[in-house]
This record gives structure tokens, C-alpha cells and sequence, in this order.
């Protein structure tokens, strides 16, 4: 008679003959193996609806030994929550109905599997080395749980719509998280995410992770959502947080702004987030009128805002008032430099305490630099804009008035 919750089989001093005990976990069975072996010369059958428990290092591999005949119905579902790092076997079938990541010291994915149920990151990474994973529904994942996709494996969910679908995805930096949306229809979505520090152009920081985002539907604008942990960001970034969190789409020699409208960000919990729709993947027009699309995507300040030519701009190391002034919370200043070298701009409250580095990096002559200074998380009152070089200084009084 079939009874609801876990049911243990214990087996002590017991020798086999005549071929050895087969063993079949039935639909709606759950086998709970922990760290041992199912070894001799039995059959073992796993049922569509069956669930397989294992904490053995070796995964399916090391649970399942015996010589007999091995049945795992694409059907089953395999939980891995083992107390040291586990793999999941090359046992462990091409298809699978759900999967189960518990286990603090992370699991490496065998092979690449489709899980037609749900992936369900509980505890610990899951890392996908060369390996892919595509699962019909993800729940869960955390800072302390995730698809870990520094080399070149990626999470795909086959259909994604109008409800936001998490890619729990990051490295070994830490979390960084994806969230997508499709306003009309749906598509197939992988995401994978790398580490890159690759300084911005500018100076003005950056989230040294890049989120491949691969769809199959290149004529539908989403709605992308990127998270990332402090651990990801360089100091001039983390001083800029709310300022600096804007999309790019980048390539070896492009970068471009992504979405429309107002961004949305989420500055002050871990892992901080940042959004924007109408993402298009695209980074302008190819050969013979036909658009071209990317897959890189990266947060930070990276656009050069310098973008007229030394005909237009004077070559001069000079640092302009900021506007508006006084400002509520935000206001833009602009600067240029004689002469290529490190350049920095930092503001300063009226106790020569430094509060913010607006930019800090290579700067070019002929560029016109723009960076927003955000006030929002400071006093009411004077504060000063410093440019500085190797050789010259420029200060401007500015006025933050809530």
C-alpha cells in the first residue's frame, strides 16, 4: 500500500545469491540513499514520478553499482545533498523530470541535461563547467545558491513571456543574477555570466561581471533585470552605485546603451539590481541595411560622453559649473583636458572630506566628459567639484539644496 513521505530500506550483513536484490522505487517513492551503494548484480529501475535522494560524492555513479541492469525513467527526479562536493555522475539521464541543488559545498553537472520539470537551486552551486542545463521552471537561488557559469556552459529556459523568469546564474565572484521579460509572445532564453574587469573607457566604474543573454527572437524588446554583489564592483563604481547602474551592450570594439525610458534600481540590499525595458539587443545597423544584434551585457558608466571632435571641443584642462545650481538630487558636471594623461574628479564637503569619485582613468583631450553627481544619500549644503591631474587643479563650488 502506498504511504505519503520518506520510506527507509536498511540492509546489514546480508549476502546475495542467484543474482542479487533487484530494486525498483515506484512512482511517488522516494529512495533516500545518503552516502551509500547499491552494488551486486540486481536490477534497478527508478519510475516516472520516483525520486532519488543521494549525498554520495560520486552522484548516481557511486549511489548505483551494481552490474545489473540500470533503468533511470526520464521521468524520475534526482536530489543531490551531499556534505562535501558532489558530481552528479554521468549516470544521471540526458532528460530528467526535476533536479535539486542542496548541498553547501556545491555540485558540478556531469553532463548536459534538460530538466522538463524544475530546477531548484535549495543550497550550494550548481557548476555547469563546459555542461548546459535547460530546465521548463527555475525556483529558488540566493547568494549562498546558483548556476555557477564561469566557463562556457549557460542556463536556458525554452519559454519565457510575460511572466518574469529568474536566471539564478553567477560566478565564482559571487551572485549576478539575470530576470527577464517578454511583454508580447515568448521565447527561448540561455544566460550565462563571466567575469570581466575590463576598465571602462571613461574611468567611471563598473560591475566586472558580463552577462551573455542569447534569445532566438532577436524582433522582440524585453525587459531585462541584472543583480550583482558588492564583491563585483570596482571603488568607483561602489562609490556611484545609483548614478552608474545603466545597461550596455558591448562588444571587443562597440558600446552601446541599452532600453528605454527611466531605469529602475535597487541600491541598497544585496544583490543590487538594476532594470530597464525595451531592450533590443541591437547595436545599430550591418552590412546592406541589416541590423545587428549582440549578446554581451554589462553594467556600469561606460559611455564616452566626449563625443564631438577636437574641431569642436577647445583642448584645455578645465572644469565647468555644474547644472543646475543648486541641485535636487542630481546635477551634471563637465570637463575637459589639455593633454592625455590620469585625470580625476571628486567632490568634497566643506570639511575637505571626500564623498564621491565621480571619475577616475585615462582622459583624452578633444573630449567633452559629463558624469551625474547624485546627492541623494547627502546633507543639504556646499560642496566642491575637484579636477585634477598630474600637473593642474580645478575646484567648483556646488550647492545641494533639498
Amino acid at each position: 500500500k502506498p504511504q505519503s513521505g520518506y520510506q527507509y530500506l536498511t540492509f546489514q550483513n546480508v549476502s546475495y545469491s542467484g543474482g542479487g536484490l533487484p530494486i525498483e522505487v515506484d512512482t511517488g517513492a522516494t529512495l533516500v540513499m545518503d552516502t551509500s551503494s547499491i552494488g551486486g548484480s540486481g536490477n534497478f529501475t527508478a519510475d516516472s514520478g520516483s525520486t532519488i535522494m543521494t549525498g554520495n560524492f560520486l552522484g548516481l555513479n557511486g549511489s548505483i553499482t551494481t552490474s545489473g541492469t540500470v533503468t533511470l525513467n526520464p521521468g524520475a527526479s534526482f536530489v543531490f545533498n551531499g556534505t562535501v562536493h558532489q558530481i552528479t555522475g554521468s549516470m544521471l539521464p540526458g532528460a530528467v523530470k526535476n533536479l535539486t541543488v542542496d548541498n553547501s559545498k556545491d555540485v558540478s553537472l556531469s553532463k548536459s541535461t534538460d530538466v522538463t520539470g524544475t530546477l531548484t537551486m535549495t543550497n550550494g552551486n550548481l557548476v555547469l563547467d563546459t555542461n548546459n542545463v535547460v530546465a521548463a521552471a527555475v525556483s529558488g537561488g540566493s547568494p549562498t545558491s546558483y548556476v555557477a557559469t564561469d566557463s562556457t556552459g549557460n542556463l536556458t529556459v525554452p519559454s519565457v513571456g510575460a511572466t518574469q523568469v529568474v536566471f539564478p546564474v553567477g560566478t565564482d565572484y559571487g551572485y549576478a543574477p539575470a530576470w527577464v521579460t517578454l511583454p508580447t509572445g515568448s521565447d527561448r532564453i540561455s544566460v550565462s555570466v563571466k567575469p570581466d574587469s575590463t576598465a571602462t573607457t571613461n574611468g567611471m566604474g563598473r560591475v566586472n561581471v558580463r552577462w551573455q543573454i542569447q534569445k532566438t527572437n532577436y524582433t522582440i524588446p524585453f525587459t531585462l533585470q541584472l543583480g550583482w554583489m558588492a564583491s563585483e564592483e570596482d571603488s568607483v563604481f561602489a562609490e556611484n552605485r545609483p548614478a552608474y547602474s545603466q545597461i550596455y551592450l558591448v562588444s571587443s570594439d562597440t558600446v552601446v546603451e541599452q532600453g528605454t525610458g527611466n531605469y529602475t534600481t535597487q541600491s541598497t540590499t544585496q544583490p543590487y539590481t538594476v532594470s530597464r525595458s525595451g531592450i533590443t539587443a541591437e547595436f545599430g545597423t550591418g552590412p546592406q541595411g541589416v541590423p545587428a544584434f549582440g549578446t554581451n551585457f554589462v553594467v556600469g558608466h561606460f559611455t564616452l560622453t566626449g563625443i564631438d571632435g577636437p574641431a569642436q571641443v577647445p583642448v584645455e584642462f578645465k572644469l565647468y559649473q555644474n547644472y543646475p545650481n543648486p541641485f535636487n538630487p542630481t546635477t551634471r558636471i563637465q570637463f575637459t583636458v589639455a593633454k592625455t594623461g590620469m585625470a580625476s574628479l571628486e567632490v568634497y564637503n566643506v570639511l575637505g572630506q571626500r564623498v564621491a569619485t565621480l571619475f577616475s582613468g585615462n582622459a583624452l583631450p578633444g573630449h567633452l566628459y559629463a558624469v551625474d553627481f547624485n546627492g541623494s544619500a547627502y546633507a543639504s549644503g556646499v560642496y566642491f567639484s575637484v579636477l585634477q591631474s598630474s600637473s593642474e587643479r580645478q575646484v567648483k563650488k556646488i550647492v545641494l539644496m533639498k
